[in-house]
């Protein structure tokens, strides 16, 4: 495994490749020629665990001390002088906002609320996201950067996504076009790094998944429509691209608002393998959005292919692999499932032949009451072949198969 030291450099051949690909595939679309050009170095700092483990240790008990300790990671990490704090309509407390100047003014906000509701001590929902913004910072500063990041803590997001809401109606139309993308982190370390991908911006969701093949870190599609909402949803209401990373899956969501809610219920490993994914992915962004042509946000339609994965095989986003559906009968809903009312989504990763057939399935997440019907009924899908350049290709895909009584 490719890894950066405290205050090294970090090339990623395989992960140099594949940002052509990505970059070719968002401008242009996936059966264009590569790009052509000089390799980008991806360069960034990851913090020591111990750094990691100390400031999440440092969550406070309410939502002034929460804002507070924030407001002290941000200095401590070398922000003193770039620190400002909003003031919020309908909230007592301001956004915390750090500012990494690069050589353009185009912007890649990364957000978390820091807000906790009065259930629980928040250490997931969502000190896990706040107390990494600052690392992150940390991460990126030691190295020149083409954008500018703009690290927030938003306030109230519990009543109503009022902080992120309140920051992007404070933007000009022409500030909105310079934010190139908003990264959102909420609820990390129950599990491995999952995206919130049917309410994600498609582009970005396959930058995330180039990054976390190149540096071997494990990302999964988990969505989490009927859960509630995030700060990603006020950037995507006005038009902005916008990604949440989070960590929930089925066993964990009850989790969430709950006296459950404490430190013993983080896993450190997860969430440091979070944490390293996101300072790589950041720094990613960083060489490649804007990089097509011109440092202008075209804002480029969603990419299909997400990544080329192996000789004669690619991975489609779901929404790509989904235009190529021919037959997908529905899953037979379990009896047992049905007399408990146990509903919810299956996620299943898919491997899809030249041919069209579904050749492996694999039970990405989900109730286990419910997986065995989800898998049944993928393998008895069929797709139109997919082509490169007139070339059937194999397909890595994932699919969500909601079941509901």
């Amino acid at each position: 495994m490719m890894r950066a030291s405290r205050h090294g450099s970090l090339l990623l051949a395989l992960l140099l490749l594949l940002s052509r690909a990505w970059a070719d595939e968002t401008s242009r679309g996936p059966n264009s020629p590569p790009a052509s050009g000089p390799p980008v170095t991806i360069e960034y700092a990851n913090a020591r665990p111990e750094v990691i483990k100390a400031r999440l240790e440092r969550v406070s008990y309410g939502n002034a001390r929460r804002k507070a300790a924030l407001r002290a990671l941000f200095e401590e990490s070398g922000c003193s002088a770039r620190i400002a704090e909003q003031e919020v309509e309908k909230s007592s407390l301001p956004n915390v906002i750090c500012t990494l100047g690069g050589a353009n003014d185009l912007m890649i906000v990364v957000g978390a609320h820091y807000d906790v509701v009065e259930i629980g001590k928040g250490v997931v929902d969502n000190w896990s996201g706040a107390s990494l913004l600052p690392t992150l910072y940390e991460s990126l500063r030691h190295r020149p950067r083409r954008h500018t990041f703009v690290f927030i803590g938003f306030t109230d997001e519990e009543k109503g996504l009022v902080g992120s809401k309140f920051y992007v109606s404070r933007l000009s139309a022409e500030e909105k076009r310079k934010v190139l993308a908003m990264i959102n982190l909420d609820t990390l370390g129950l599990s491995p790094t999952k995206i919130w991908l049917s309410h994600g911006d498609k582009a970005l969701a396959g930058a995330l998944n180039l990054v976390a093949r190149a540096t071997e870190l494990p990302l999964a599609v988990v969505n989490v429509d009927n859960v509630g909402s995030t700060d990603s949803e006020s950037f995507a209401g006005h038009g902005i691209r916008a990604l949440t990373i989070h960590s929930l899956t089925q066993e964990t969501l009850p989790i969430l608002h709950s006296p459950q809610d404490q430190m013993s219920a983080l896993r450190f490993e997860d969430y440091y393998d979070s944490y390293r994914l996101v300072a790589a992915y950041l720094a990613f962004l960083d060489a490649q959005l804007g990089s097509a042509a011109s440092d202008t946000p075209a804002h480029p339609p969603a990419s299909q292919a997400i990544a080329p994965s192996q000789p004669g095989r690619v991975t489609l986003s779901a929404d790509a692999a989904q235009s190529n559906a021919l037959d997908q009968p529905p899953p037979q809903y379990p009896e047992l499932a049905r007399i408990a009312r146990i509903q919810g989504a299956v996620v299943v990763s898919m491997l899809i032949g030249t041919d069209g057939k579904v050749k492996e399935t694999k039970l990405v997440t989900g109730h286990p009451t419910l997986a065995p019907a989800a898998l049944s009924a993928v393998r008895n899908w069929r797709y139109r072949p997919y082509q490169v350049n007139g070339t059937p290709v194999e397909v890595e895909t994932q699919v969500t198969v909601e079941f509901q009584p």
